[in-house]
């Protein structure tokens, strides 16, 4: 009997001797004890930034390149642009010669010599692109470029040629301006890294974003052969000189997020009528019909 009992004891003592070295290494392996309950380690968050084809994010276009054809005769030029969403990474792609990377606005197809007056600095858009190969990081050859106009209602202040500066505009509908509506939007919370004190911690709440008064902008917007059309207070066709400053008008826009750099004038039109004004900052802007539209132009 005491043999047993000795054999029976050296038993249990090998079992957690056993059970302790598995612990301590599953410990410096950065995991979890055996049989340890809790949750399990928080990987790090991946770098944000431009998904990929159909990415649907609302960028301006920082600088565009045209391409020496002598040096890549398959080449257009190069696109650089910025999200306007906090936390996302600047992309380049590349304009290839291809039917599916062409600019259409409206109904009006643009060749590529006509791309450095349209892809100016700025100009708010929605790219997709494709990666060449199979690295993450490899080229990105853009496949549609679409834009998202904007009605606006302002008064003319000045025409300088074919670009009308428009002071005290705003969105006819009363929404904020879309490049102010993803800047202040709140960056998500970061997760915790496995084996810090406060891994186990409930994160702390989101603050509510406060929807603050819209204010009004001055644009320039430039208008352009076979896109824009101008009409005044009779509905006759009129060129951008014609408009006498101190003019109210509406106008249908691509804008640019800068004041010192023109948007596209798609459509403009006298008028008397206001823009919905959201001046009390507790009470929010009307929803946007349809979500805000999809992107106009593109492939």
């Amino acid at each position: 009997m005491k043999r047993q009992h000795a054999i029976l004891h050296t038993a249990v003592a090998t079992l957690a001797a056993l059970l302790f070295a598995q612990s301590a290494q599953a410990q410096r392996q950065g995991g979890r004890p055996v049989g340890a309950a809790g949750p399990a380690p928080v990987q790090p968050a991946q770098p944000s930034g431009p998904a990929g084809e159909g990415s649907g994010e609302l960028m301006k276009i920082t600088k565009y390149v045209p391409a020496d054809e002598a040096k890549d005769p398959d080449l257009i030029g190069i696109l650089r642009l910025k999200p306007f969403k906090r936390g996302m990474k600047s992309v380049t792609v590349r304009i290839l010669k291809s039917e599916d990377a062409k600019i259409t606005i409206g109904t009006t197809s643009f060749t590529p010599d006509r791309y450095p007056e349209i892809l100016s600095k700025n100009l708010e858009c929605i790219v997709s692109w494709t990666v060449e190969g199979d690295k993450p990081n490899g080229p990105k050859n853009m496949t549609t470029i679409g834009f998202q106009p904007v009605t606006v209602i302002g008064i003319v202040d000045k025409v300088e040629g074919d670009v009308i500066t428009l002071k005290r505009a705003l969105p006819k509908d009363g929404n904020n301006w879309r490049d102010d509506e993803l800047a202040n939007m709140p960056l998500p919370p970061r997760p915790t890294m496995s084996g810090s004190n406060n891994s186990n911690r409930t994160p702390p709440p989101q603050r509510p974003v406060q929807t603050k008064k819209v204010k009004m902008r001055t644009l320039k917007i430039k208008a352009m052969e076979d896109v824009s059309n101008l009409t005044d207070d009779t509905k006759q066709s009129i060129s951008a000189g014609d408009i006498p400053p101190g003019t109210k008008v509406e106008a249908l826009v691509i804008l640019s997020s800068s004041s010192g750099y023109p948007g596209i004038l798609t459509t403009l039109a006298y008028t008397n009528a206001d823009a919905v004004v959201n001046d009390d900052p507790a009470r929010p802007p009307p929803p946007r019909p349809g979500g805000g539209g999809g992107p106009t132009g593109g492939g």
